[in-house]
């Protein structure tokens, strides 16, 4: 089955390319980044010499393909992810919304990497905490930033 969706990958800025060296997910420290996805940033094995010599261009798609098959993560729960050694990719309903969530990813990074200046043995926030504020916002009763039951969806006044 083919999905069409629109993904994004740009150069990483130094926060990023950081956790891209250290080829290791990045963990959930605060609930901005549990507002745009639910958990760690997963990160990818590195290429193989076999698949740098290969079909490069496929082969960077088959292992984040494979990171999700592997971790069982859900492509919209997850937009994001970091393929080792080489750069973020994201993706959304449109182009606009992939560079969005990039540019998200960027500032989620440098949060992160302050998080662990001030304290390096900081912890990741807890289950309770990453559930509430992603389900919040996308789970099945999603109500943060959605319009209340006869609220008007632009101006939030009540329809009367």
């Amino acid at each position: 089955m083919l999905l069409q969706a629109s993904a994004a990958w740009c150069t990483p800025p130094k926060s990023v390319r950081h956790g891209l060296g250290a080829g290791e997910a990045g963990p959930p420290y605060g609930t901005t980044q549990a507002d745009y996805w639910y958990g760690e940033v997963p990160c990818t094995r590195p290429l193989t010499p076999e698949e740098i010599r290969g079909d490069y261009e496929a082969n960077t798609g088959r292992v984040i393909v494979e990171t999700f098959r592997e971790e069982g993560l859900d492509r919209r729960q997850h937009p994001v992810v970091l393929v080792a050694c080489h750069g973020p990719f994201t993706w959304g309903k449109d182009a606009a919304d992939a560079v969005h969530k990039a540019v998200a990813l960027e500032f989620i990074a440098r949060l992160a990497t302050e998080t662990l200046r001030i304290n390096p043995r900081a912890n990741p926030m807890s289950s309770m905490l990453l559930d509430k504020h992603f389900l919040r916002k996308h789970g099945p009763s999603a109500y943060y930033g959605q319009p209340a039951p006869g609220q008007h969806s632009r101006t939030g006044k009540t329809n009367h």
